[in-house]
């Protein structure tokens, strides 16, 4: 149970708290992995960002807020389409 389990409070490296005790908290070994888990780059959202700034400039500002958010949206799917065709040659 995971009440009883002793823990080593000198220990404070949470990826090796983990390797240790996988087996013995098998319930929450999966949601550590989940959860501290860090994101490798931040790319997606600093293109996002991009995108909706290029759409969103002085000179489009005719453009509606929700063509503005279709616009990004479409041009996310057209890029990943195209990394998906690259992929597949």
């Amino acid at each position: 149970m995971m009440l009883d389990t002793k823990l080593d409070t000198y220990d404070l490296d949470s990826l090796k708290f983990w390797k240790k005790s996988m087996s013995s908290l098998p319930n929450l070994a999966p949601l550590a992995q989940k959860y501290l888990a860090v994101p490798s780059t931040s790319t997606k959202s600093e293109s996002a960002f991009s995108t909706s700034t290029y759409y969103g400039r002085k000179q489009r500002a005719r453009l509606s807020s929700d063509n503005l958010c279709f616009s990004v949206f479409l041009k996310d799917k057209q890029s990943n389409e195209d990394k998906e065709n690259i992929i597949n040659i």
